[in-house]
């Protein structure tokens, strides 16, 4: 049966929420009142899964409902400050097509010469090792072979990216103040 948690048993429907004037979730089908703040869905047949009231940004699966962030910190090989403007806009091109062909969404993006920096939502099937692997390998290879002369005179012996990466869930703090840090880099002009 297909129905809220609130009124499963007399709602077949799957039924949404709204906030009602005194603050409570009601669900919109069948009138009843959730005081958890938490409107559950049946999700085909009997999975229960609980998804807060407005949840915009949560990614819904056939069998879950998640919110996955990682914020990546990717160096230059010894720290080398070679990134320019055009460099890392080329960059920002690459790693969102990498994330779209991994079903991930590149949230924010900037740099500084020696580092880049990035908020991606990623799917739960995909490990964050494999995500940083695809995204540094394929940057690397494409900005190296568009901007050949500045990764020469730079000395960099054919690599771009130091092999270590920084990943950190984004959880604890509010993405709204990782977007913002991200954002007041100090990018080269």
């Amino acid at each position: 049966m297909r129905g809220c948690i609130l009124g499963a048993l007399t709602c077949p429907r799957l039924a949404l929420t709204t906030r009602a004037i005194t603050g409570a979730n009601r669900c919109c089908r069948c009138g009843r009142v959730d005081t958890f703040g938490v409107h559950t869905t049946t999700l085909k047949g009997t999975t229960d899964i609980a998804v807060p009231a407005g949840s915009g940004d949560y990614r819904r699966g056939g069998h879950s409902v998640s919110a996955l962030w990682v914020h990546l910190v990717f160096v230059t090989k010894y720290r080398r400050r070679i990134l320019n403007s055009a460099m890392l806009d080329f960059c920002q091109q690459t790693m969102s097509g990498v994330c779209t062909d991994l079903g991930a969404e590149l949230v924010e993006f900037n740099g500084e010469p020696e580092h880049v920096h990035l908020l991606v939502a990623y799917p739960p099937t995909l490990a964050v090792a494999t995500l940083v692997h695809r995204l540094k390998g394929r940057s690397s290879y494409a900005v190296r072979r568009e901007y050949t002369g500045t990764c020469v005179r730079a000395r960099m012996n054919s690599h771009l990216r130091s092999p270590s990466y920084f990943a950190a869930s984004a959880g604890g703090a509010p993405l709204s103040v990782i977007k913002r840090y991200i954002e007041n880099q100090n990018r080269p002009l």
